[in-house]
């Protein structure tokens, strides 16, 4: 293989960002999304003429957390990391996390150059975010897309099934994975109509299933993005020329004050109810729409910990016992706040009761509901992440939300989230990353996370063995209390349907 690649859409030029590793940067995969197709969905690229450079990282999405320094409504594009002489091997595609609001493929954190030394060809793919990917302004006007994130990696994927074999890999043996937002992505591409045959297995790392919902829900939410911006409903199409900037700024705003408008509500994402996803993924999943596909399905022990105090980057969404109770009240469901306190009432701290409370809520309950519809079309593994950096011991925290992925992405040298394992020893970093990095690059290429070194049985609803990743590693039958998940089955959907 040549630096100079022919896709089916043009040549693009890459660079050697390692011994035996090449990279292309900002491949486009889709017209961008400025002008008229602001707020519309992605649009398949028109071929360019001669050499396209992609020795650079290029364009990263608008950020709603933060900034970047090259945000850009122009940012569908992607990114491939592939060993000199590839041909036929598996792909990994990467989706980023971070509340439907910020991430972006660039993140060293999600560099695939490792990855890419082990024999696979990796490619991460951005999206659009926060307003300009995820809100539902089609209630108001129909000139809007819904769900324009989704089809952003619906379009990616479709370029990299037709492509990828330029670059030495298999278009038949195509692994999605993503963490947080980004396993929210992989849920609903499993759920979606549309995704089904561009991909063939899929890992999911602390995805949150629920997260989101249907127009009730967007009803509720949107029209105080509006409020926000100072636009009125029915003068709706002011948006699609408007500063992007003011639309960062306001956007920014929102979010974090999302947490603050109603207690327990979520924050804008995935749309339910069209044609891109016209359900939820359990329901999809039970319904067989990701027949023949095997998965990886995880979380980490304490998510919880991340989400029941405020930091720099987000507003607590449970920070007591208080806002658990107001939230069912707001939607009728205040009678079912006992019983519920009551089911963590073992633990002896009300921080402690909170962080178990949201791990179960956001992580785990609909993560087992998925992995028992999909064990009958196909083969599920699933885990739960107990190791706790040094740095995150001093802080009185455990395993807690993304924790894991420098060790899966094999990232723990680079990246924000590499900073998190300051003080940790070195052989417990390399013992972790060997276990969880080397599952996943088995999976990827076997269809199995098992060898020599790792013993993971299989997950079937009767038996609930997780694998647990630790220091130890262990196969253990953890599944959410039954009492959490019929109180939960009875209070159904809050803000929603």
């Amino acid at each position: 293989m040549e630096l100079i690649v022919e896709t089916k859409t043009g040549k693009v030029k890459g660079t050697e960002v390692a011994e035996g590793i090449y990279a292309w940067f900002a491949i486009p995969f889709a017209e961008p999304p400025i002008g008229n197709l602001r707020f519309k969905r992605a649009q398949p690229i028109e071929p360019w003429k001669g050499i396209k450079d992609c020795t650079t990282l290029g364009n990263d999405p608008i950020q709603f957390i933060g900034a970047l320094p090259n945000e850009n409504e122009d940012c569908l594009n992607l990114n491939i990391w592939a060993p000199k002489n590839a041909y036929k091997l598996p792909v990994m595609v990467w989706f980023y996390g971070g509340g439907f609001h910020y991430g972006f493929k660039n993140d060293p954190s999600y560099d695939g150059t490792n990855m890419a030394k082990k024999g696979v060809i990796r490619v991460n793919i951005n999206f659009r975010l926060g307003p300009l990917g995820y809100y539902d302004f089609n209630q108001f006007g129909k000139s809007f897309d819904t769900n324009c994130a989704l089809s952003d990696q619906i379009e990616g994927l479709k370029w990299v099934k037709e492509n990828i074999e330029a670059f030495g890999g298999d278009p038949n043996n195509i692994t999605i994975f993503g963490e947080s937002g980004g396993g929210c992505a992989v849920y609903n591409l499993l759920a979606s109509p549309a995704s089904r045959g561009l991909f063939h297995k899929a890992i999911v790392q602390s995805g949150l299933p629920r997260l989101s919902g249907t127009r009730k829900f967007t009803k509720i939410i949107i029209p105080k993005f509006l409020d926000y911006i100072g636009i009125k409903p029915e003068k709706v199409a002011q948006l699609k020329n408007i500063d992007v900037a003011k639309i960062k700024e306001v956007g920014s705003k929102f979010y974090n004050d999302i947490p603050k408008l109603y207690e327990g509500i979520f924050m804008p994402g995935p749309f339910f109810g069209d044609d891109l996803l016209p359900e939820r993924p359990w329901i999809a999943i039970k319904n067989g729409s990701a027949r023949g596909i095997d998965v990886i399905l995880g979380y980490n022990r304490d998510e919880g910990d991340t989400f029941v105090y405020s930091s720099e980057h987000v507003q607590a969404w449970f920070p007591s016992w208080d806002i658990v109770e107001k939230m069912l009240r707001n939607n009728s469901k205040e009678k079912y706040y006992k019983e519920l306190k009551e089911a963590y009432s073992h633990f002896k701290t009300e921080y402690e009761q909170l962080s178990h409370f949201v791990t179960d809520y956001l992580f785990a309950i609909d993560l087992f509901r998925c992995a028992n519809e999909q064990v009958n079309y196909g083969n599920v593994w699933v885990y739960r992440f107990d190791f706790v950096p040094h740095l995150y011991k001093q802080m009185n925290m455990g395993a807690v939300h993304a924790v894991e992925i420098p060790f899966a992405l094999d990232t723990t040298d680079r990246g924000y989230f590499s900073y998190a394992l300051k003080g940790t020893p070195k052989e417990q970093i390399d013992n972790i990353k060997n276990q969880i990095n080397r599952a996943w690059i088995n999976f990827v290429k076997t269809g199995n996370p098992n060898d020599d070194f790792i013993t993971w049985p299989q997950y079937q609803s009767e038996n609930g063995i997780v694998h647990i990743f630790d220091l130890t590693p262990s196969n253990q039958n953890i599944g959410v209390d039954e009492r959490i998940t019929h109180i939960w089955d009875e209070i159904g959907f809050l803000y929603d349907e």
